[in-house]
Parts: C-alpha cells; structure tokens; sequence
C-alpha cells in the first residue's frame, strides 16, 4: 500500500477501534435520556426563569447609546487620562512619614491635668453612689412601711405623739384625706378626736 509509505507513523498503530464508551452505557441510555427529559420539562415549565426587567426594551435604545458614546470618547483619548510621576510610589512612605512627624505633637505630662481628671471622676462617682444611697434607702423605708398595718400605726401614735403632732396633722390633713377616712364623721369631729386622744 502507497500510504504506508507516505504515513509511517499511522502504519505502524495498531489497527483498533479508538472510540469507546463506558461500560453498560447502552443498557442505561434509554433511562438516562428519560430522567434528562423529563429534568428539562420541568425546567422549562417554569416561567420565572426567563424573566426580563421592567421597561428592559424601552430603555434599551437609550443604554445601547449610552455605551457606545462612552467607547467613542474613550477611542478619543490615548490614554486614561491620569498620569503619576515616575518616582511617586517609590517616595510616598517617606513623604508620609515626614508629614507625621510634623504633625505628631509633644505630649506633656502635666500632673495638675491630670489630677483635675481624677478628682473630677472622684466627685461625679461621690454623687452618683450617695444619690443611690438615699434613694434605695427611701425604697426600702417606704416597702418597710408599706408592710405595716394601719392598726399598729394608730397604736403608735396614740402612744407617741405630742401636742405639738395635732397642729400638724391638722394643717397637713387635706379636704381629701379626710373625705377618705369616713364620709360620715366632719372636720370637727375629726380634730375634737385628736385633740382628745394626743398629750
């Protein structure tokens, strides 16, 4: 044969067949090709898939133009227009830290700043820890009282108090304050009761 002369190197490959496929390939296409249609119906069920922008094709003419003028002026200048010296970048960090050892400030210590500071943290935590104080101390006295019934004040009073109390209770009684102890009894009859029961 001429060609075995004029191809050398395909004459002497072995003379088989150089397409093959996997094994079981035949026994499996027929389920294979099922299972892949039946994945592409129901992809193509879906119309979602396909969905476009509002106004896409009323604002496409004006985005098309828009692209091509800035391709035209593009076209139109060499380059992009900004240029840095040659020895910028090389002399940047040093130039930095000139500037910052410029602007770095001598720090001073300055001990009567600084004892301002703390005395004035000294008193604003003075202030706030005696106003904590006094007001749970004023909430625990007002719980404590709370708890008291109404019986044992009378009796300590009765026991306790001065002449002096009745003038202040007097003054102190409001029109309904009294109105809440019994509508029944007047002022008189109240302020005759404690002028009797008190020293």
């Amino acid at each position: 044969m001429e060609w075995e002369k004029d191809a050398p190197t395909l004459a002497a490959m072995k003379r088989v067949d150089p397409f093959v496929v996997p094994s079981g390939y035949f026994e499996s296409l027929s389920d294979d090709v099922h299972a892949r249609v039946l994945i592409e119906s129901v992809r193509f069920e879906s119309t979602a898939e396909f969905n476009i922008p509002d106004n896409y094709f009323e604002q496409l003419p004006s985005r098309i133009e828009e692209r091509l003028a800035i391709e035209n002026i593009q076209s139109l200048v060499p380059s992009m227009g900004f240029t840095v010296l040659e020895s910028y970048f090389s002399e940047l960090s040093e130039q930095i830290q000139s500037k910052i050892a410029e602007l770095k400030p001598e720090k001073k210590n300055n001990l009567f700043y600084s004892w301002i500071s703390y005395s004035a943290a000294a008193c604003i935590t003075l202030v706030l820890g005696t106003a904590l104080y006094f007001n749970s101390t004023a909430y625990t006295i007002g719980r404590d009282l709370s708890e008291v019934s109404d019986q044992e004040i009378i009796n300590y009073l009765q026991i306790h108090s001065t002449v002096g109390d009745n003038q202040y209770i007097i003054e102190n009684l409001s029109v309904e304050g009294m109105q809440q102890v019994t509508s029944d009894v007047s002022s008189q009859e109240i302020e005759q009761y404690i002028n009797s029961t008190t020293l």
